[in-house]
């Protein structure tokens, strides 16, 4: 009897011991959420009631699974519902780009996981409302989360998420970053500046008396900037009269500062232009010329100016400046093109006729 028992104790305590040290891996006991967050960053000069019907749609594509107990069968991460989430309402953030602000929004998703194991998705921007202002980020992110049990006092009491991790795979161009340099980071950031635009300032010159070869004057002056910054300026000669040569010495940069405003100076004769590229949208440029006793008229964006020497705030799209000279004479009924020959003639007449004055004196 006593061997009985002692046998019967062993066998208790053996199954006691086994249970102890299983991991109860083939156990999907319990549940546990993992919370996969991001940030969306956005960069420009204009107003924050700019962004107002703005958005971004984000994706979460399921990837590889690895170390996975029988409770889950398969080699690729669960699935979500749903897998995109949608940012349109914007904060604003203490950074400063080229004496602007920058607006950010926070997003996540919930994956929600019944097993342990090591699972991997894919992070990335889908789609934005505005693609023109705003394209699309061209980052990836590879997240790989890991689900390990929840052990008290030796007893696998359910299941936690052990980590998540981030990883940059492509940047934000869409570039590939190599493997042996991908970045680790703590949270996935998809940052996009708007679009920049370029400015052209054109010349035309009007009016019977307007000089199509006359160079004239023009400045432009850029604000202040957050960090130094060039862009680059580029004379269009291409539809000048034939009577005219290309301007040249004009200066095919513009640099600006981060203490005070910067002005440079060029010249256009009648049908050239001046583009000064990838300017941000929301600056704030001046721009002047030196009429040289003409009527200028100048419009913006097709807007007549009241008067030259005007602030004009890049927008999205189009911005031109179109400076018309005029220098119109009034018609006398003389031919100023035969003005010189006239001239000649009546002093040539007034000559022949104080010559046969002086003739009749003498026969007198």
């Amino acid at each position: 009897m006593k061997r009985n028992f002692h046998k019967i104790l062993a066998g208790l305590m053996a199954a006691l011991l086994l249970l102890a040290v299983t991991p109860f891996s083939a156990m999907a006991y319990g549940n546990t959420t993992a919370t996969i967050s991001f940030n969306k960053n956005l960069f420009t000069l204009e107003p924050k009631t700019a962004l107002d019907g703005l958005s971004f749609v984000f994706t979460l594509t399921p990837g590889t699974a690895s170390h996975i107990d029988s409770s889950y069968v398969g080699t690729t991460s669960p699935s979500i519902s749903p897998n995109t989430v949608t940012l349109s309402d914007w904060d604003t953030l203490a950074t400063e780009l080229q004496g602007g602000v920058g607006y950010t929004q926070s997003g996540s998703f919930t994956v929600p996981f019944t097993s342990i194991g090591l699972y991997t998705y894919t992070l990335k921007e889908t789609s934005s409302s505005n693609i023109v202002d705003y394209p699309l980020n061209q980052a990836e992110y590879e997240v790989t989360i890991q689900v390990v049990n929840t052990v008290v006092d030796g007893v696998v009491t359910g299941i936690e998420i052990g980590s998540i991790a981030y990883k940059q795979l492509k940047d934000d161009e869409g570039s590939d970053i190599s493997a042996t340099s991908n970045k680790e980071t703590d949270t996935p950031n998809f940052p996009r500046t708007q679009t920049p635009v370029d400015l052209v300032i054109t010349k035309t010159v009007a009016g019977n008396m307007g000089d199509v070869t006359k160079e004239f004057l023009f400045s432009i002056t850029l604000p202040q900037t957050a960090e130094v910054k060039t862009y680059t300026m580029k004379t269009d000669s291409s539809v000048i009269s034939s009577l005219a040569t290309a301007t040249t010495g004009n200066p095919t940069s513009i640099v600006t500062k981060d203490s005070g405003t910067v002005t440079v100076d060029f010249k256009l004769k009648h049908g050239e232009t001046m583009t000064i590229e990838d300017l941000p949208v929301g600056m704030v440029v001046n721009v002047t010329e030196t009429a040289g006793g003409y009527t200028a008229t100048i419009e913006h964006n097709d807007v007549v100016q009241a008067e030259d020497g005007t602030d004009y705030t890049i927008v999205s799209g189009t911005n031109t400046i179109d400076y018309t000279n005029t220098n119109t004479q009034v018609n006398t009924g003389i031919n100023t093109d035969i003005l010189p020959f006239a001239l000649m003639f009546l002093i040539a007449a007034a000559g022949v006729v104080m010559l046969i004055n002086e003739k009749r004196r003498g026969i007198n």
